[in-house]
């Protein structure tokens, strides 16, 4: 990739801002998933099911502490067609680990 890609947001809802994120970064997302399953089993030797189950604990704190958060990871989830816990997993993978 030689240059940054523009994602356009056009709104203020967090479940349709991550929407539109989400389908428009699609490709990326699933890299990212990519290379973080290869890291986490190359480095610490656990398995991306045990990533994401570990991601699933976090829901019940967002929904709590940050649910404009948890609703736009909902949202990209759903705009990238990646499941809620894979999402989580790139965004809580330094909690995750410690």
């Amino acid at each position: 990739m030689d240059a940054f890609r523009l994602i356009v947001i056009r709104s203020a809802d967090p479940f349709t801002r991550g929407q539109q994120y989400g389908r428009q970064a699609a490709d990326l997302i699933r890299l990212g998933i990519e290379g973080y399953q290869r890291h986490f089993a190359k480095t610490l030797g656990l398995t991306w099911e045990s990533i994401t189950e570990k991601s699933r604990l976090y829901t019940d704190l967002l929904a709590r502490e940050f649910p404009a958060e948890l609703e736009e990871a909902r949202g990209i989830a759903d705009g990238s067609g990646v499941p809620l816990d894979e999402i989580l997993a790139l965004n809580c993978r330094y909690e995750i680990l410690k």
